[in-house]
């Protein structure tokens, strides 16, 4: 009876994927949250780059205009799940000053919670008269299907020159350099 059963190879492919079943669903959750890691930094970028470009458009922006270019932001990251907190959207228009052509900060605009914009990233892009607008949109991410590592934030910073105007005004005020 032994040596029937030690011949028998009937159940040899149950017990073959038995032993690989576990790699390859490991491997599908890994693909799937890749996947959808790379589709947050795409969105994440592109979020921050149509920000930046609907703020450059008019020669002034409002609470209101600045609450839509919010809400266009949160709407390019569908189907992730972006509720409150988990993106933010900090803006600011960036002048140069007269005397040393160093970056200032004319007017900032924040959402969620965020820290204001670094303004060394706009040193060197423009001389007195010119300004910068600068978006960071930062995104929280968390893992559809497994969390081995917890939210994942990605950042991205964009810079955009205004079109029609040299200074943005941000509820009819600006603080020139």
């Amino acid at each position: 009876m032994i040596r029937r059963f030690a011949t028998d190879r009937r159940g040899s492919i149950a017990v073959e994927f038995a032993l690989v079943a576990p790699f390859l669903v490991s491997a599908l959750l890994g693909a799937i949250e890749a996947f959808g890691m790379l589709q947050a930094s795409a969105k994440v970028m592109a979020a921050a780059y149509s920000a930046a470009d609907l703020i450059a458009q008019p020669s002034a922006q409002t609470d209101a205009s600045m609450g839509s270019i919010v809400a266009a932001a949160q709407d390019i990251l569908v189907p992730l799940p972006n509720g409150l907190g988990s993106m933010t959207l900090n803006a600011a228009s960036i002048g140069y000053s007269a005397s040393t052509g160093s970056p200032m900060t004319m007017w900032t605009y924040t959402t969620g919670g965020g820290s204001p914009v670094d303004i060394t990233q706009a040193a060197g892009l423009g001389s007195h008269g010119d300004s910068v607008i600068e978006v960071t949109v930062t995104y929280a991410y968390t893992p559809l299907v497994v969390s081995f590592t917890g939210p994942v934030t990605f950042t991205e910073t964009a810079l955009s020159r205004p079109r029609h105007a040299g200074l943005i005004t941000y509820n009819g005020k600006v603080t020139y350099p």
